[in-house]
C-alpha cells in the first residue's frame, strides 16, 4: 500500500503548528504547563505532548479550552488563521462576574435551590433564544 506523501506531510505540519501555536501562546500569556493543564483539566504531560506533537487528535472540547485559557481562537490555535487575538479576556471577565452571581444568588456556601437552578436554565434557554434571532 503507497501513501500520499503529502498528506503525510500536510497533516505532520499541521500537528506541529497545532502545539506550536499552543506554546508560544502559553508563553505569551505567561503560563506553566501545570497551569494551563489546570484549566484545560488534563495533565502537565498531557500539554506537553500535545505541544511537540505527540498527541494527534486534540478533542475539541480541550482545543476550545485551551482557547480561552491562552486567551486566543480555536482557529488560530488549529492554523485555520494567522490571527490569535481574541476578545476571551472580556469574555473571561464576564464568565467570572457570572460565577459571582451565581455564587450570591447562591447565598454564598449555601447551594442552589432546585428553583434558583431552574431560574438560572431558563434565563440562559432565553439568552439563546436571543441569539438565535440575531
Amino acid at each position: 500500500m503507497y501513501y500520499n506523501i503529502t498528506e503525510r506531510i500536510g497533516r505532520h505540519m499541521m500537528i506541529s503548528t497545532i502545539g506550536m501555536r499552543i506554546r508560544m501562546q502559553r508563553k505569551k500569556v505567561d503560563m506553566t504547563l501545570v497551569e494551563v493543564a489546570k484549566e484545560v483539566g488534563v495533565s502537565a504531560q498531557t500539554i506537553q505532548r500535545y505541544e511537540v506533537g505527540d498527541i494527534e487528535n486534540i478533542p475539541s472540547d480541550k482545543i476550545e479550552k485551551l482557547a480561552l485559557t491562552l486567551q486566543t481562537t480555536p482557529a488560530y490555535l488549529m492554523g485555520w488563521t494567522d490571527r490569535p487575538e481574541n476578545k476571551v479576556s472580556k469574555s473571561s471577565e464576564l464568565d467570572e462576574q457570572l460565577k459571582d452571581i451565581i455564587y450570591a444568588c447562591a447565598g454564598g456556601d449555601k447551594p442552589l435551590t432546585d428553583e434558583q437552578k431552574q431560574d438560572i436554565i431558563d434565563t440562559y434557554r432565553f439568552v439563546q433564544s436571543k441569539k438565535k434571532k440575531e
